[in-house]
């Protein structure tokens, strides 16, 4: 690493997890480059051993983006599982996307999900939502280069969506980068 880039990536605003005790109650709040993300923009859920981030606000989102995925999802937590969620943005990526999911596994790998959907107002296709999934579904168990997982929103049926993981292998590449990866990898399935 050469020595500008160490001492800027030195200097390069911090993003973690603050906890917040009030009347006996705790509640987690984003600090992103030492100011406090407002609940409007950011809503922080606990379990046990889980933490579920919802970011509602793209500026929030892309003010993340040159960080990497093991310092967005907070590698030093508590929390052995941790997905963070970006939806109810316009993503340029792929029109189909209503969410973007940054999830880090209990086991300490890493994944992003890109959660989609079916615009079942406008079908117009020569092929049924069935056989679209089927050729879907083939698609994905083909592209063997990568570790994909399948999820399936409602059992019963397409209605509510599905969204597609990819393992990622490079925990600390930035965002930007293993989105715009995926993200043409995601389109490439759906052809």
């Amino acid at each position: 690493m050469s020595r500008n880039l160490a001492k800027w990536s030195k200097n390069l605003p911090m993003i973690e997890i603050k906890t917040i005790h009030k009347n006996s109650k705790e509640r987690y709040v984003l600090v992103i480059d030492g100011n406090e993300v407002s609940d409007e923009d950011c809503t922080i859920r606990s379990g046990e051993q889980s933490l579920w981030i919802y970011i509602k606000n793209f500026d929030v989102y892309e003010r993340m983006w040159l960080y990497s995925l093991s310092q967005v999802l907070f590698s030093n937590t508590i929390f052995p599982d941790i997905e963070m969620s970006v939806s109810h943005i316009d993503f340029e990526f792929i029109d189909e996307t209503s969410s973007l999911i940054l999830h880090k596994t209990n086991h300490g790998n890493y994944e992003i999900g890109f959660d989609l959907g079916l615009d079942f107002d406008d079908w117009k296709q020569v092929w049924s939502v069935q056989e679209y999934v089927r050729e879907l579904r083939k698609n994905i168990e083909a592209a063997t280069e990568y570790v994909i997982r399948w999820q399936q929103s409602d059992p019963d049926g397409l209605f509510n969506g599905y969204t597609i993981y990819f393992s990622v292998t490079d925990p600390e590449a930035n965002v930007a980068d293993i989105v715009s990866d995926f993200s043409s990898v995601v389109d490439e399935l759906q052809e």
